[in-house]
Formats: structure tokens, C-alpha cells, sequence
């Protein structure tokens, strides 16, 4: 009499395609992380599907979308991670900041002929002349 282990699971491209890459990640993980890293991501990444499967069994994996958050929420947040960075990384972000918003406000000076002769012109240098 045969024993019934299951449903049958075909070996299908997009499975193997699957199985490569994870023993692929396995490889670069065993060859750039050592034990103890191995260790922490594996806890890090298996706590959050627990606790995901724990408060909804029938999860499919897609996250639930962010809570609606006013802008005084979002900076005061954003302040509370600048405060626990290192220093130096958050100078450097704030730099960027500071360029980012420079650039923008030289951006919103420009006319739409102007706009559209830049978005051509950056079109050019990089797409090799797709414009």
C-alpha cells in the first residue's frame, strides 16, 4: 500500500530559481558574515514573521500599510533617530539635507521652457542621447 505524504509539489522553473538563490545567499552569508552575525540576522529576520504569524495566521506576507501621520509626528520622530546617530553621520545627513534643499528651491526658480530644455539636456548625459 503507498503511503500518502502530501500534496505532490512539481519542481517548477520559478522553484528551483528560488532554491539557487538562497543557497546562493547562504554561500555569501557563511563567506562575509562570520557566526555570530549569521546568528543576529537569523533572530532578526525569524522574530518578525513569529510575532506577524502569531497576531494573524492567515498573513500573506504583504505589510500593512503605515498609520496616517501628521507632519509634526513625522519631524518629531525624525528628530528622536537624528538624536540617537552618531554625530558625525548625523551631520552628514543634515549637509545632504541642506544641499537637497537648496537644489530643489533652485529648481522651483526655473521657467517651464527652462525645466524642460534641463530634463532634456540631463536626458542626453545620461541616456546616451535619449531625448
Amino acid at each position: 500500500m503507498l503511503k500518502n505524504d502530501g500534496p505532490v509539489r512539481i519542481d517548477t522553473p520559478r522553484r528551483r530559481h528560488l532554491r539557487y538563490h538562497r543557497r546562493m545567499i547562504g554561500w555569501l552569508q557563511r563567506l562575509f558574515l562570520d557566526k555570530r552575525a549569521r546568528d543576529a540576522l537569523t533572530r532578526r529576520t525569524a522574530a518578525p514573521l513569529a510575532a506577524r504569524h502569531r497576531r494573524n495566521p492567515a498573513a500573506t506576507g504583504t505589510p500593512p500599510p503605515p498609520p496616517e501621520r501628521d507632519a509634526a509626528t513625522a519631524l518629531a520622530e525624525a528628530e528622536a533617530r537624528m538624536r540617537r546617530l552618531p554625530p558625525e553621520k548625523a551631520q552628514l545627513i543634515r549637509s545632504a539635507l541642506l544641499v537637497h534643499r537648496a537644489r530643489q528651491s533652485a529648481l522651483g526658480e526655473l521657467s517651464d521652457d527652462e525645466r524642460a530644455r534641463l530634463r532634456q539636456v540631463a536626458q542626453k548625459a545620461l541616456l546616451g542621447g535619449g531625448g
